[in-house]
């Protein structure tokens, strides 16, 4: 059973998928990153929480919010399901 909550005008999921292991120092590598990311929204998670100051020491403010953006792409299940605040 998936728990949904209503977080401002948006309907979703309870528990969410956070961004910043992904982008921070140290992190498992892109390709894990995308298979991590993907395993969440098979396994029912449709929130992706994202901070403008996710990004490995010496990147750009944003790139956490980039990356996410890129990594759904390929992604091939409801995309218009999916919520990613920032």
């Amino acid at each position: 059973m998936t728990l949904f909550r209503d977080l401002g005008p948006f309907h979703t999921t309870a528990i969410g998928h956070g961004e910043m292991p992904l982008t921070i120092e140290h992190n498992r590598g892109h390709d894990v990153g995308i298979e991590t990311l993907h395993a969440s929204l098979d396994a029912g998670c449709r929130h992706i929480a994202n901070a403008w100051a996710s990004h490995p020491p010496g990147q750009e403010e944003q790139t956490g919010e980039e990356r996410v953006r890129g990594d759904l792409d390929p992604w091939t299940g409801p995309r218009e399901e999916v919520t990613v605040a920032h």
